[in-house]
């Protein structure tokens, strides 16, 4: 529910200002200021005059928030001198912000209201924005010293985008020069992970050869278990089985190795292996 405002009691700015005219062949004109935060500020009487309210003050009063509304003193032409200039003087009116500004539009019947804020809304608002700027004018103030002040207002700001932008375009080379840094160190670790997937990788190819020699190892191991730690004896045929030859080739590779050599009709060991297996009927034991 918004809160009723006594306009009797609005906070006034007691600076005079120069107020910006819109004109719509439509609506007529509004007069507008900007606040000290460039802000736009809607003059009430010219809103409710156009939006259909018959009492400006009583329209303020009950459908604006008293935190919207303000009273300021607006310079404004006054009688004809001699010379043909005009006095200026100092008048007190009550202007409305932009949220004040959706409140009488909300609460006024006509049905051009929409229209009339479309307009606001699509054209004075964003040539505020654009050019607005807050132009205090003190009491007694000459127009060639308002736009003396002006000027120096108008420089100081452009001064202040100035820094503004020079403040933006140092920021923006610290993040290039921070994203450069995390780029390098997102290619750095990618070489990191792409050395430990081929280290993987090669581990692999190692487990498959070391699979392999165990396969081929296994054979030899079971031999040895079962025949060279054994104290049965085996026949040649045994041995050979378990070597996949036949008994002939056996004793054949065993003379050709000078381990055992023949003689009348059996196989007898050279000394050297003589001690390590002992031949019976052509049946071998091997020595612990």
């Amino acid at each position: 529910m918004v809160k009723s405002v006594n306009t009797n009691k609005v906070e006034m700015d007691k600076k005079a200002a120069i107020a910006v005219v819109f004109e719509n062949p439509e609506f007529g004109k509004i007069r507008t200021l900007t606040d000290e935060n460039g802000e736009p500020l809607f003059c009430a009487k010219d809103l409710c005059d156009i939006l259909g309210y018959k009492k400006s003050r009583n329209a303020v009063n009950q459908l604006v928030n008293h935190l919207d509304a303000l009273k300021q003193g607006v310079k404004v032409s006054g009688s004809l001198r001699k010379d043909g200039s005009r006095t200026v003087r100092t008048q007190q009116m009550i202007f409305v912000n932009e949220s004040g500004f959706y409140a009488l539009v909300l609460g006024s019947k006509l049905s051009t209201a929409v229209k009339f804020k479309n307009w606001v809304t699509a054209d004075v608002l964003p040539q505020i924005r654009k050019t607005g700027g807050y132009i205090p004018v003190q009491p007694g103030e000459s127009d060639e010293e308002t736009i003396r002040h002006a000027e120096e207002i108008l420089r100081a700001t452009l001064k202040e985008k100035e820094n503004l932008l020079k403040k933006q375009r140092l920021q923006i080379e610290q993040q290039k020069k921070l994203i450069g840094e995390q780029d390098t160190e997102i290619r750095r670790l990618n070489d990191v992970v792409d050395e430990q997937v081929v280290r993987i990788a090669k581990s692999g190819d190692n487990i498959i050869q070391l699979e392999n020699q165990v396969g081929n190892l296994l054979p030899k191991a079971l031999y040895s278990d079962n025949v060279l730690d054994s104290v049965s004896c085996f026949t040649t045929t045994q041995i050979a089985k378990e070597l996949g030859i036949t008994a002939q080739e056996l004793n054949r590779s065993l003379c050709a190795l000078h381990i055992q050599y023949y003689q009348s009709g059996q196989y007898l060991l050279y000394a050297d292996y003589a001690h390590m297996v002992t031949v019976s009927a052509n049946r071998y034991h091997c020595s612990a």
